[in-house]
């Protein structure tokens, strides 16, 4: 079955889909690169790598009630540009021009929706 919904029995399109699969779990498998997808779902013009680093160090503060040094910024930053941002491009869940630092959602599965709607609910509400 394809994204939009039409079988598909060809080799080439069942492997494409497993490929695209394992690459959106890849790309949820961590906390921050949720985070980025979460908060650029709620954001129309995309944002930058420097506003996203400046975003996760807010939740660990809020997380950990502390304040978060510039030090601690700057590791996310670099973990942002190096790792986090290009899986999530690899998935084809962002683009990430990492020239200008930008970066904008792209279309996500249904399946990833779920997922981070999932994580959103029971962020909210401890006892679902």
């Amino acid at each position: 079955m394809t994204r939009d919904g039409h079988r598909s029995d060809s080799p080439d399109d069942v492997a494409r889909t497993e490929r695209d699969r394992d690459a959106e779990y890849r790309a949820l498998a961590e906390t921050n690169r949720r985070r980025v997808l979460r908060y650029l779902r709620n954001v129309e013009d995309g944002s930058t790598l420097q506003d996203l680093a400046t975003v996760l160090a807010g939740w660990e503060s809020t997380e950990s009630d502390r304040v978060v040094s510039n030090d601690r910024r700057r590791e996310l930053m670099v973990a942002l540009h190096h790792v986090h941002l290009p899986v999530l491009a690899d998935a084809g869940l962002l683009s990430y021009d990492s020239n200008d630092g930008t970066v904008a959602l792209e279309s996500i599965p249904d399946a990833v929706e779920e997922a981070l709607a999932d994580e959103e609910t029971s962020q909210t509400d401890p006892g679902a």
